[in-house]
């Protein structure tokens, strides 16, 4: 094989490969920053938003635990302490309190 084929055939490959990699950052909806779950364990409810309506005896969706990657809405107003959460996993949106989430930008 002539280098010209050699390099035309690594040049192919090294392109492969680049397409192929996961991107470093998950691609967030417009209005949203990465963060992490901070608390040892902390709620994400789904249905509704506990600091509209005063309580937390709804669905509480589900338990996400410390280290966590969620998204931040940094848009959206915060209510009675309930900031609108992205759970990254399963792209589940909910509300979580305020906390339990730190570490902004670190991903």
């Amino acid at each position: 094989m002539t280098f010209r084929r050699w390099a035309a055939a690594a040049g192919i490959c090294a392109g492969t490969l680049l397409t192929l990699a996961p991107a470093a950052h998950a691609d967030l909806p417009p209005g949203y920053v990465h963060a992490v779950v901070t608390c040892q364990t902390a709620t994400l409810y789904t249905g509704f938003n506990p600091g509209l309506h005063g309580t937390t005896s709804g669905d509480p969706g589900y338990t996400l635990t410390q280290g966590n990657k969620v998204a931040v809405q940094t848009k959206a107003p915060v209510y009675n302490g309930w900031l609108d959460t992205l759970d990254i996993g399963p792209s589940t949106t909910g509300w979580m309190r305020t906390e339990c989430i730190g570490g902004y930008g670190s991903w």
